[in-house]
């Protein structure tokens, strides 16, 4: 007899206390209705999550608590999940499901609030660019030598006519990656099965976090996209330490100097205050006997 989800189209009965039981919950349902403020846009987005939770093994090992509060997430920034358009990602890790926007998503972000007249992100090939001051920002921009990928340029323009480029070389791109992606090793990860999306998605959030225009709703993506404190790795993942940060930061003579060790405290003269007041009160007696010579003194020489 032929499966009946298979038939019908629709899912197998979930288990009891997993993420598809509790999205039937009436309360989970309504949260989803309230973020989204619209019951329609909420049940097609809950039918996404349930379809990805079944689709992604790992994902439903999550704690399903852990997987609701991400997609709530992305359900408040109004980004979908289907991993096929790139906006948004749950990632699992250790047990417990993450809130990832991808770089179509931050796009979308940025684009919302109308003070970009342009934002690009685009892989630079061999010989197209090159950093005339670096200082200043100002590029050269030429045909490619090759179809080599040598880096990634992002690009702003704002309603108030700023712009700015950022270029990253590759191997800054992927410094950065596994100084701060515990996931950047991991087959399955994002690093690995979707690499150049990483790539644009890295220097784009640069580019915005230092000189973009961030709404509310900019600020909660990418602040949900930062590494927490356990997933910092110690030593770049494994990788050189050393390595990572010359790629990231350039020759250590670039560094700005440490900042200057506090003065040690001085050691008091007295070993309690009992010897402190000892020696005030014999300095109090000494002073007092070179007064008294004195006032003898001058009275003798008065009476001469």
């Amino acid at each position: 007899m032929a499966d009946q989800s298979v038939t019908t189209g629709r899912l197998p009965t979930p288990a009891s206390g997993s993420v598809r039981a509790l999205l039937q919950a009436a309360s989970v349902r309504d949260r989803f209705e309230q973020v989204m403020g619209d019951k329609h846009k909420a049940a097609m987005f809950i039918a996404s999550l349930s379809t990805l939770v079944y689709a992604k093994p790992k994902l439903a090992e999550c704690d399903p608590n852990t997987v609701i509060a991400a997609a709530l997430q992305a359900a408040a920034l109004d980004l979908p999940i289907n991993e096929n358009l790139g906006f948004a990602y749950l990632v699992p890790y250790k047990g417990q499901a993450r809130f990832q926007p991808g770089y179509k998503g931050i796009i979308q972000l940025a684009l919302r609030t109308g003070q970009y007249l342009k934002l690009e992100v685009a892989h630079v090939l061999e010989g197209e660019v090159e950093i005339v001051n670096r200082f200043t920002g100002q590029l050269r921009f030429s045909p490619p030598q090759s179809e080599t990928v040598v880096g990634v340029l992002a690009y702003l323009k704002l309603a108030s006519g700023f712009e700015k480029f950022v270029y990253w070389p590759l191997d800054k791109i992927h410094a950065h990656a596994r100084h701060y992606s515990q996931g950047y090793d991991r087959k399955d990860g994002a690093w690995q099965t979707a690499t150049p999306a990483m790539e644009l998605k890295t220097v784009l959030s640069d580019l915005l976090r230092t000189w973009g225009i961030m709404s509310i709703e900019m600020r909660q993506a990418l602040a949900a996209d930062e590494p927490t404190d356990d997933q910092r790795p110690a030593n770049g993942n494994g990788a050189s330490h050393a390595a990572d940060k010359a790629a990231l930061y350039g020759p250590d003579e670039d560094a700005p100097p440490a900042p200057p060790s506090a003065p040690a405290e001085p050691e008091p003269p007295y070993a309690s205050n009992a010897d402190a007041d000892a020696e005030i009160a014999v300095r109090d007696a000494q002073a007092s006997r070179s007064k008294g010579r004195h006032r003898i003194g001058s009275a003798e020489g008065g009476a001469e």
